[in-house]
């Protein structure tokens, strides 16, 4: 069982001033340390998320540091111009894009800036990505969300949850904000202010969406964000998931032009803050489903989208190709797979919606964004 007795003393310099203070508020035979005492009941492996939580000079630091010692992440250091490079050498480039993903950091053009071009959400992603890289069965990463905004560290530590509980990993988090825990679910909590020991089992807060029909105007948000970066076909529906009243999600569908009528998905982007929980792949099968009651007609989605390969376990859609993109002359026939690959010279997935029974929620069509012909 992990313990601890941590004394950290400190002796200032004397100058002037720290004899003044000393002098003001006759500390000349006060002790100046602090000293932390506790345990951390974790002997058994069955867990997979550790947390240890506390207000600042609570000693997490100290703690993890004594505690768990090599397994310990505090920083990295970031040298190239892509951040694809600063990961170990001997992982492959596959490893390594699948770790970001999973970490909910699935924007193929970011990876290729430096890590001081990106936001702060972006790279402490990064960071946890790297660390469950590591040869190392444990990872202890201190300063957890400490530098993010807190709707997206909450957004961020459900998709590092994930990310872990799929992996081989154990993961523990140092952090003075209590407001992630539950969007962590750890399996222990270490409180270091009352240095108490928590098992409590948790669940993840719900993720609510609402979904409205909106013009193209809205595309200006989320087009930086989508590997293609192009404008959009005027002739196409488009909708727009909020959480929390804020845009986080964009998706845009059309009808195929050729014999056999079907609808297929242009854009679909989720804001790199929001990525790494499913937000995607809800949109994407609201709008499937959305489509098939009002039309009956087949829905296919074909993307280069790494996060987009998880639709394989996803009952409600079927892998009908992946690989690089046939060419333009090669057709599939509709019960036999039609789809006719507008994606040239590109490694893509194309999957084609099974139909719920169930119908669908009705769609609050409002037109939250003015008209306008962007």
């Amino acid at each position: 069982m992990p313990s601890f007795d941590i004394v950290k003393s400190w002796v200032p310099e004397v100058t002037f001033r720290t004899e003044a203070v000393k002098s003001s508020f006759t500390l000349q035979d006060v002790k100046l340390q602090k000293q932390f005492t506790g345990e951390i009941p974790i002997e058994d492996d069955n867990w997979k998320i550790g947390l240890i939580v506390g207000r600042s000079g609570t000693g997490k630091t100290s703690i993890a540091k004594e505690v768990f010692k090599e397994q310990l992440i505090t920083n990295f250091q970031y040298k190239h111009s892509s951040i694809l490079d600063d990961f170990p050498k001997e992982k492959t480039v596959e490893e390594i894009t699948t770790a970001l993903c999973n970490v909910g950091f699935a924007s193929p053009p970011d990876w290729l800036k430096s890590y001081d071009k990106l936001s702060q959400g972006e790279k402490m992603r990064v960071d946890i990505a790297r660390a469950l890289l590591l040869n190392q069965s444990l990872v202890v990463f201190d300063e957890f969300t400490s530098v993010v905004d807190r709707e997206v560290a909450k957004i961020a530590s459900y998709a590092i949850s994930k990310a872990v509980n799929h992996s081989n990993k154990q993961f523990i988090a140092v952090t003075c904000h209590y407001d992630i825990i539950d969007w962590l679910e750890p399996d222990w909590v270490f409180y270091t202010d009352t240095m108490t020991f928590d098992k409590k089992k948790r669940s993840k807060p719900t993720i609510n969406l609402t979904i409205h029909e909106c013009t193209r105007s809205i595309w200006s948000i989320f087009r930086n964000y989508h590997y293609l970066n192009t404008n959009l076909v005027t002739s196409n529906k488009n909708y727009v998931a909020l959480y929390n009243n804020k845009p986080v999600a964009f998706i845009s569908i059309g009808r195929s032009q050729y014999k056999y009528k079907y609808w297929q998905v242009s854009r679909l982007v989720v804001l790199p803050d929001y990525q790494g929980v499913g937000i995607g792949i809800r949109l994407l099968t609201w709008a499937a489903q959305y489509f098939y009651e009002k039309t009956r007609q087949g829905f296919f989605i074909v993307s280069s989208n790494p996060q987009l390969i998880h639709l394989r376990s996803n009952p409600h859609w079927i892998l009908k190709r992946a690989g690089h993109s046939v060419n333009r002359n090669n057709r599939f026939r509709r019960e036999k797979n039609l789809i006719k690959s507008s994606s040239q010279n590109r490694l893509t997935f194309s999957f084609k919606y099974k139909p719920q029974t169930r119908k669908q929620p009705q769609l609050n069509l409002t037109h939250i964004y003015p008209q306008n012909n962007q």
